[in-house]
């Protein structure tokens, strides 16, 4: 059975992102060191087995108008986004609530826009889905967030 991550409390959607995470990793390492022939699911070339990977973890960042600063904090924000990128992750996990309406496209734009120096900084983005991501109309939230 498929349960959509959104329906978990922030800190246990967190807790599964990682546990997916590291599980894919170690599928990725057994079936290398074990079958460096096969075809992955999942792969990550910009990762060697030998060295650590700089991850950040960041949610609930309810990205929408810069003037909506009820249930959304656009100072904050910025200052977080900002400082993100200056800590060059390798890896970002996005654990849910990026926009604050799922279904606007103009919060998903502002995300794009407030976010464009980790596309700068290449880093790698794994986002979920939070309930926010459903706010206003569960499928059209999807499929903005898709």
């Amino acid at each position: 059975m498929i349960v959509p991550l959104f329906r978990f409390h922030p800190i246990r959607r967190l807790v599964a992102v990682f546990c997916l995470l590291a599980g894919c990793i170690g599928a990725f390492a057994q079936t290398a060191a074990t079958r460096p022939d096969s075809a992955l699911t999942l792969k990550f070339p910009q990762f060697s087995g030998a060295k650590a990977i700089h991850l950040i973890a960041y949610g609930d960042c309810r990205f929408t108008d810069p003037s909506v600063t009820t249930g959304t904090n656009p100072r904050v924000r910025k200052w977080l986004v900002e400082q993100i990128a200056r800590e060059h992750p390798e890896v970002l996990l996005l654990t849910g609530d990026t926009p604050f309406t799922g279904a606007k496209a103009a919060d998903w734009q502002v995300f794009q826009d407030e976010t464009a120096p980790w596309r700068e900084e290449k880093t790698l983005q794994l986002p979920t889905t939070g309930n926010h991501e459903a706010y206003g109309d569960k499928e059209q939230g999807i499929a903005n967030y898709l």
